[in-house]
């Protein structure tokens, strides 16, 4: 399902329903195998812990940013 998203308040409550969406979805199937990603993956569980970590560095780029962009600011 794809949402588009023009805003960080159309984004936020977006957000905070996923990990209810993903337990909903996926709850009783993580150990469901198929076919092997690229990356060796085979089962949903699996995909879901590498999508979580890759979410998290995500974060961590843009909490970067943010603060980058606040020290440019008050530097003006």
């Amino acid at each position: 399902m794809r949402v588009r998203v023009n805003t960080i308040t159309q984004l936020i409550p977006l957000l905070r329903q996923q990990p209810h969406v993903i337990q909903e979805l996926y709850q009783d199937r993580l150990e469901e195998e198929f076919a092997p990603t690229e990356m060796g993956m085979h089962t949903i569980e699996q995909v879901l812990i590498r999508t979580i970590l890759h979410e998290g560095l995500h974060m961590g780029a843009i909490q970067a940013l943010i603060r980058q962009l606040r020290s440019g600011a008050d530097q003006d």
